[in-house]
């Protein structure tokens, strides 16, 4: 239904361009300075991509029927961007113990 990995550094470049081969990317943020960002899709798969400045790369696989079981009693307005939703849906998928 869902998997998380953690890339011990920056791996964003590498990731991405693997999973941009088979994935349609949705989104994808390369700022000079911050938060690197990509969304992909494919076949009934999200993945989402995050490599913060100076931090580990994040990958997060999740079904898009688990993601919409997740988010339909979700309010609308309690996620405003990208990273809020991720943060959600790894929160929900994988709480902490």
């Amino acid at each position: 239904m869902a998997m998380h990995i953690q890339f011990d550094g920056d791996y964003s470049g590498l990731v991405g361009a693997f999973l941009a081969k088979k994935y349609t990317a949705i989104i994808n943020r390369k700022p000079l300075v911050g938060t690197r960002y990509m969304e992909l899709f494919n076949k009934g798969v999200s993945i989402y991509m995050r490599t913060r400045l100076f931090s580990n790369t994040s990958v997060f696989y999740i079904t898009i029927d688990e993601k919409n079981k997740i988010l339909e009693n979700t309010p609308a307005n309690s996620i405003s961007d990208e990273n809020e939703l991720l943060d959600f849906l790894i929160e929900q998928c994988f709480p902490k113990l």
